[in-house]
């Protein structure tokens, strides 16, 4: 017992030191995206779309910034858009404080940090861009807790952002929502192909 207690105590400790590495890589902006985009990029490949045919995600470069991380393909030419942001994570640090009136403020300046972001996507104006989109961008944050930090931070947050056209998601609700267009996708092509068996049964009865 007590070779079982130190192994555990030496995995804890372990833990915690990993813990603080993973925080402070993800202090600095870049490791926040890229954390983002290949999140963003797991959710997709487990709701099953492929890169070449459901959706087509946006290569790097010196406009990279301007752009959206995905755009999903929907049939009828349509698209949703879909871009990945990380805000910063100085209020887990807050978090870990028993003071409640500590932890609300946390929260609060979490739930505006988020905002602001929101605010910023919502000025790209991303629609005006793509005739074709949607007239709502999805903000992917790669991590439950995020959303759910910013939520008791901000009660309202959710009707704030969808009256800028924003629809917030995790990894949990993008899934659910890339199925639903998987399915739409295995619908229009049935559709397509009832369409082709008409048409060759009319051609095979003239003949």
């Amino acid at each position: 017992v007590k070779e079982q207690l130190t192994a555990l105590a030496a995995s804890s400790q372990s833990l915690a030191v990993e813990t603080a590495q993973f925080r402070s890589v993800l202090k600095s902006n870049q490791a926040r995206g890229r954390w983002g985009e290949e999140t963003l990029r797991r959710v997709v490949e487990a709701a099953g779309m492929s890169a070449h045919c459901d959706f087509t995600e946006q290569k790097s470069g010196d406009e990279a910034d301007k752009r959206p991380d995905l755009i999903v393909r929907l049939p009828g030419d349509r698209f949703i858009i879909v871009d990945a942001k990380v805000p910063e994570l100085d209020f887990l640090s807050a978090l870990e404080v028993a003071d409640p009136t500590k932890r609300a403020e946390s929260l609060a300046a979490h739930a505006g940090k988020l905002k602001a972001t929101i605010k910023a996507l919502a000025d790209r104006d991303y629609p005006s861009q793509f005739p074709n989109a949607l007239d709502y961008v999805v903000l992917f944050l790669p991590a439950e807790s995020l959303f759910s930090a910013a939520l008791e931070g901000d009660h309202d947050l959710i009707i704030w952002a969808a009256n800028k056209r924003i629809m917030l998601a995790t990894p949990a609700s993008l899934i659910a929502l890339l199925r639903s267009v998987s399915v739409s996708w295995q619908q229009h092509a049935q559709t397509e192909n009832a369409q082709k068996i008409a048409e060759a049964a009319n051609e095979l009865f003239s003949r």
